[in-house]
């Protein structure tokens, strides 16, 4: 599912989500951008804090734990205010990298889906 909101506010939709499919919060896999992350690396986590992401932290709360999967997508650090740089435009270079990215990613979460989050771990956890 995506939220027709902004990540800040999604943590409602996927919280309804999950409970009208009767889903655990373990069979949830939120895919979320990450600032702490460089451009393009990816990391897998079947659970932890929201380690300073509003969005997550939102997500976090409806099920009331911390063990939610999590995709994070690195757009790299920001230069400028966060909001920005969240809210902007990719760099030239960056655009050109987004289709292997995005590919990267769906194949993370695809895999994920099919063998579990451990295993999608040691695939796509490294750099």
């Amino acid at each position: 599912m995506k939220p027709q909101t902004f990540m800040n506010l999604s943590g409602e939709a996927v919280g309804n989500y999950a409970r009208y499919y009767r889903l655990e919060p373990g069979e949830v896999l939120i895919v979320i951008d990450d600032v702490a992350l460089p451009f393009g690396d990816l990391r897998l986590r079947k659970t932890g804090s929201p380690g300073g992401h509003n969005g997550l932290e939102w997500v976090l709360m409806h099920p009331g734990t911390e063990a939610v999967p999590r995709l994070r997508v690195g757009i790299g650090a920001a230069s400028g205010a966060l909001h920005s740089h969240v809210l902007g435009q990719f760099t030239p270079d960056e655009k050109a990298q987004l289709e292997d990215l995005y590919s990267r990613a769906a194949d993370a979460v695809e895999y994920a889906n099919a063998h579990g989050v451990e295993a999608a771990m040691n695939i796509y956890n490294k750099k």
